[in-house]
């Protein structure tokens, strides 16, 4: 670890971690967060300390984040860090956090994005899985598209509402509001982005 204690000293956190292979490179697609680009409007707070303007992002097949350095010499690195000490992630507009802090929720789904937390807690957990579908055209198989469950925590219970119309359910009591709500700012449920969910959640709340 002497190039990672060069940047940040032999104590900081940020150096507990081991260096990062891509399981299957050559695969069509990306494990990774989104369309696999890097983030660098980033904060990683470990255990009470933040670092910010990190090159980072998010492997949704194993579920831990990875810190892209240029060496010197020019030469790039990336490092898998230690998931057991991160508190929190943010690139640019999405924050995950570590599952654990919802005591409801008995399986361990590790990082999630929180988008919602107020008079409840929404927050969505993202995959990606490789496929081993291989072809003339993909010789060294893909990695799927990236899926996504939401979770909505009210009180001690937890809520899936994975589609428009378990969402109007739960809200049943304003459904024909919700649903001029998101007429009226082109939001459809299914590929709401974060900030549209939060603004529909922030609505749903402030009307109930």
């Amino acid at each position: 670890m002497k190039w990672a204690e060069a940047w940040y000293g032999p104590n900081d956190l940020i150096v507990d971690g081991t260096m990062y292979l891509a399981e299957n490179p050559k695969a069509d697609g990306t494990p990774l967060f989104n369309t696999g680009e890097w983030f660098t409007n980033t904060s990683l707070y470990i255990k009470g300390e933040v670092f910010t303007g990190e090159a980072l992002q998010y492997n949704l097949e194993s579920d831990y984040f990875i810190l892209r350095k240029t060496l010197p010499k020019g030469e790039i690195i990336f490092l898998q860090l230690n998931s057991l000490v991160i508190d929190s992630v943010r690139l640019e507009g999405h924050l995950f956090v570590n599952s654990k802090v919802f005591n409801e929720i008995d399986d361990d789904l590790g990082f999630v994005e929180l988008i919602y937390d107020g008079k409840a807690m929404f927050f969505i957990k993202y995959s990606k899985k490789f496929l081993a579908n291989y072809s003339e055209q993909k010789q060294h198989g893909e990695y799927s598209k990236q899926e996504q469950k939401r979770y909505l925590i009210e009180g001690n219970e937890v809520f899936y509402l994975n589609s428009k119309k378990s969402f109007l359910k739960h809200f049943e009591a304003i459904k024909s509001q919700i649903k001029k709500f998101l007429k009226s700012n082109s939001i459809k449920y299914k590929k709401a982005s974060s900030e549209q969910l939060k603004q529909l959640l922030l609505f749903c709340y402030e009307n109930q």
